[in-house]
């Protein structure tokens, strides 16, 4: 059975098109839908417009404190006058000025060197063509690291196998700490990777002759490395400092640098003050506050006032209005109790006068204050006292967006809250209203029916 239902035709009894007739009677009583939707639409973009607002208060917070890393206020940037003897790296810490450093020796690692001119040798050739070998063997190798740590290692060969093939078992037996290797004049070694006075190598043993026919003696005295050695101008008392790499952290004036010692000789190390990672971070607070006041700017949009529709979903909001000019008293007021710079004016950063933007007015002024007192501009910016630029910025905007570490539940997630219980209730409204709506088609469409009977 079909379930399709009957058409109806109107009219066909009294001569009168009911159906248009409740359809406008129903069009003309929802119109309390239509305006609660609009009301809910207000409240949504309302709702979107504190939403944008509170994450952009949240990533101009984070650029506000990152103005406040110690880091900022010892960059430095450091050069060696000759790689050739020492490189140097590093950004934190160090005191600018000129070092004057003279490497006396590398720090070098063991090594056994045999006494059999093997230049002749085809390394890729059977270890029997070779030297004559017809038995396996093994060499018992005995390693030490920079710190004295020692590690032993057995390593096999038969005559069937290549001199470039013990080589490659070595040095993957040992994780590449020991190397075989054709060293100067013919002559083959043994060469540990680490280096200084406690690294150490020995071959103890050889259960074959591969050892003897290399020109190692299996079982000598182990033999180790040599510390680097070194002076740094104005530390030690002048005398020589020692290192057991040739990578040396740097202490004293110069903590924060590493140096890498490259050759003997003498080099300068310059250290010069580096602001160009707090002037990016200025820039990154400037721009995140002027991207905030715009957006503050647009939703609180007045438009014409014989309209609403230009209006910002803000508008009326004085929440929201209220938030551009504390923002702007903040960075534009003095700091109690700052002495050397008492605002951001004082190093530099300011707004023209005549809207809400902030930036960076005098760079020589800012490059000037960072020069000559770093630790004043810190203060400026946060002190123990809690009167800061970003003290106080922080302290606004946890009260506004919300701080759930610190406790504060901010006045946003408080309106937003509102807004959403306000959309839900019109919401609920509506589908009543709509309810009530379809009642009334339901009962006129009966009554124009039994009229038709």
């Amino acid at each position: 059975m079909s379930s399709t239902p009957p058409v109806q035709f109107t009219g066909l009894g009294s001569g009168i098109d009911w159906q248009s007739i409740v359809q406008q009677l129903i069009q003309l009583d929802s119109q309390p839908i239509t305006q609660m939707q609009q009301q809910q639409g207000a409240l949504q973009a309302a709702s979107s417009a504190w939403s944008t607002i509170q994450s952009e208060l949240q990533a101009f917070e984070s650029a506000a404190q990152a103005l406040t890393q110690s880091t900022l206020f010892s960059a430095v940037t450091a050069s060696s006058s000759d790689t050739g003897v020492l490189a140097v790296s590093g950004t934190n810490g160090a005191t600018p000025g000129s070092y004057a450093v003279q490497v006396k020796a590398l720090a070098t690692g063991p090594v056994i060197t045999g006494n059999v001119n093997v230049s002749k040798v085809n390394p890729n050739d059977t270890l029997q063509n070779q030297f004559g070998i017809t038995s396996s063997g093994a060499w018992t190798i005995v390693y030490t690291d920079s710190s004295g740590n020692s590690t032993t290692v057995s390593v096999g060969y038969d005559p069937n196998q290549t001199l470039a093939q013990v080589a490659e078992a070595v040095a993957t037996r040992t994780g590449g700490a020991v190397q075989l290797t054709l060293g100067p004049n013919g002559y083959m070694q043994l060469v540990g990777s680490a280096t200084g006075s406690q690294a150490s190598l020995a071959l103890t043993a050889d259960t074959g002759a591969l050892a003897a026919d290399l020109g190692f003696t299996a079982g000598a005295p182990a033999v180790y490395g040599g510390d680097a050695s070194f002076v740094v101008q104005g530390q030690n008392a002048g005398y020589p400092q020692t290192s057991h790499t040739n990578t040396v952290t740097l202490t004293g004036a110069l903590s924060g640098l590493t140096m890498t010692l490259t050759g003997v000789g003498t080099a300068t190390i310059t250290v010069s003050a580096n602001q160009q990672p707090f002037t990016d971070a200025v820039n990154a607070f400037v721009s995140e506050y002027n991207k905030l006041v715009g957006l503050l700017q647009k939703e609180t949009t007045l438009g014409d006032p014989s309209t609403t529709a230009d209006d910002g979903p803000l508008a009326n909001d004085l929440a929201a209005q209220g938030m551009a000019f504390r923002l702007r008293q903040i960075v534009t007021s003095a700091v109690a109790g700052a002495t050397t710079y008492q605002s951001l004016a004082d190093i530099g950063i300011g707004t023209s006068g005549t809207d809400n933007q902030l930036a960076v007015t005098d760079s020589a002024k800012l490059s000037a204050a960072l020069q000559a007192n770093p630790q004043a501009v810190l203060a400026l910016l946060t002190n123990g006292s809690g009167t800061g630029v970003v003290d106080q910025l922080s302290r606004y905007v946890d009260s506004m967006a919300g701080n759930a570490l610190g406790g504060v539940s901010g006045v946003i997630p408080s309106i937003e809250q509102s807004l959403s219980d306000q959309i839900r209730q019109i919401s609920d409204q509506i589908t009543a209203f709509q309810s009530r709506l379809d009642l009334e088609q339901q009962t006129l469409t009966q009554q124009f029916l039994a009229m038709e009977a």
